[in-house]
């Protein structure tokens, strides 16, 4: 993987900012899109170390760009983990497996469990 820095995949100008100064504030580098295609563009272009993506996203879903991402060789070892406060268990068995890291964040506000988690090492 080429950095540290988080891409930041939100749609909601608002929670994308929230989310981001949070990141920020814990000391991580974050890149954003606003939606698939452009979060498909940015991880080839920057080659983040996590991939934080909501599910429901204009132009191309969280789903689907995150299935292009695996098929893509220059990005498919970029972890991805789903961000959503949508019920999203219908999807799971589509995206589970060794190359997904699935979070429900049921309230963009709980985003400290996930910077807690990404940032440990291990």
């Amino acid at each position: 993987m080429g950095n540290s820095a988080v891409l930041l995949v939100e749609d909601n100008d608002i929670n994308r900012d929230m989310l981001a100064r949070r990141l920020t504030r814990a000391g991580l580098t974050v890149i954003t899109a606003a939606d698939g295609i452009s979060a498909l563009e940015m991880m080839r272009e920057h080659q983040p170390g996590v991939v934080l993506m909501d599910m429901t996203l204009p132009i191309l879903d969280g789903w689907e760009a995150t299935q292009k991402a695996k098929k893509d060789p220059v990005i498919a070892e970029i972890p991805i983990i789903a961000l959503t406060a949508v019920n999203a268990i219908i999807g799971i068995s589509a995206m589970t497996g060794s190359f997904f890291a699935f979070c429900v964040a049921s309230q963009p506000s709980r985003i400290g469990n996930v910077i807690s988690i990404s940032t440990t090492p291990g």
